[in-house]
């Protein structure tokens, strides 16, 4: 964790459970405005024919992507503050470091193929299967967490960002190595090479593949350009205690207001069907604004009546980011279409395919991750 007063430390560690329940919930809301949107035959136009109110979701909240790179930043903050930890004990750094991230991101995860593979025999089983056929090959890359580079399981959907995360976290050390364990030189060194290899990857790209979207390079060069992202929390990290200094209660509701129009930003860019790399540089210029944010949740004072849902919020991110698409789709397989009522009205259909979904997360989700946590946290402290 930052240096800082405890109590300082305590706003950050908050602000930043509170922050990872809201990224999820965010992602939550757009997949849920796409499922919608394509069951009621709009996902071509998003938005056509389903009046204003509908509308105005897809143009605020129909961007999902962007909160994930908020999940990238904290990552990076987060696993640099307990690298930095690692560092100090040096012996057995490496170990503790790859069973530390290992024990983190795969057993939920593996949990969620499962619960995935239970529901598509399930739903086949009734007539009302998944619209993507079931694929061993895909299941099987998803398993070996190469499933952002060959392709993801639709009910998996958010699982794309784990192979960024994977990738991010074999390298990190790798470079921390490579700079003498000096990390701002390994910053500089790990941007510089993953931004001009994806520029190299793209070239290839363009000029061998046509610019074709299914190639595989295209993912290749989005993961390698995406640690600029996570490089921007593992930087805030290493340098937090000068950086947070810097930033005042004003200056920091400034940023937030900066992360919030950058968000927007990015939504009406999506409704304007803009290019990937353009959301690749809005999301570089919004990264300043998010530095400063991160950097005055020091300043935040969490009211002690929200403590606990702080808490609640941060076991909830990680389920309720792998679950919700899955029990989107399944929702959407066995509830039937309606032709008239609440259900047969998009709106009406998003806010009860949202309630169920929610609930379906935290009553599946939450039990999982104490269980799963507390076996880790047994695990650590064996090794």
């Amino acid at each position: 964790m930052p240096g800082g007063t405890p109590h300082e430390r305590e706003n950050t560690r908050l602000s930043i459970d509170l922050m990872r329940g809201g990224f999820a919930l965010m992602v939550m809301l757009a997949h849920g405005i796409e499922v919608t949107l394509a069951r009621f035959g709009s996902d071509s136009n998003p938005g056509a024919g389903h009046g204003t109110l509908l509308k105005l979701l897809v143009a605020t909240l129909g961007r999902g992507a962007f909160w994930v790179g908020g999940f990238f930043i904290l990552s990076g903050l987060c696993i640099q503050w307990s690298v930095l930890a690692g560092l100090r004990k040096r012996e057995g750094f490496l170990t503790s470091y790859f069973i530390a991230r290992a024990t983190r991101i795969y057993p939920l995860y593996l949990v969620a193929i499962l619960i995935y593979v239970t529901i598509h025999v399930g739903i086949q089983a009734i007539g009302s299967p998944f619209e993507e056929p079931f694929s061993t090959a895909k299941l099987v890359s998803h398993i070996f967490m190469l499933q952002g580079v060959t392709g993801v399981i639709r009910p998996l959907g958010p699982a794309w960002s784990l192979t960024y995360e994977c990738f991010y976290y074999l390298i990190w050390p790798l470079l921390l190595i490579a700079a003498a364990y000096r990390s701002n030189r390994a910053l500089i060194l790990g941007a510089f090479g993953c931004v001009m290899s994806a520029v190299t990857v793209g070239a290839v790209w363009k000029l061998s593949y046509h610019g074709s979207p299914d190639s595989v390079l295209v993912p290749v060069a989005m993961i390698l350009f995406g640690f600029t992202t996570w490089a921007a929390g593992a930087w805030l990290a290493t340098n937090w205690d000068s950086v947070a200094r810097q930033i005042s209660t004003r200056m920091a509701c400034l940023a937030t207001a900066g992360v919030a129009g950058a968000y927007l930003f990015q939504a009406w860019l999506q409704t304007r069907n803009a290019h990937q790399w353009v959301f690749l540089a809005a999301g570089v210029g919004s990264l300043p604004f998010w530095v400063a944010m991160l950097s005055g949740t020091r300043l935040w004072a969490i009211p002690r009546r929200l403590t606990g849902l702080a808490h609640f919020a941060g076991l909830l991110s990680y389920p309720l980011y792998l679950l919700h698409r899955l029990f989107i789709e399944t929702f959407d397989r066995i509830v039937p279409v309606a032709k008239e009522g609440f259900l047969s009205q998009p709106f009406g259909y998003f806010t009860a395919s949202f309630v169920a979904v929610l609930l379906a997360c935290i009553a599946v989700g939450v039990p999982l991750e104490v269980a799963i946590l507390r076996w880790r946290r047994g695990m650590l402290r064996a090794g």
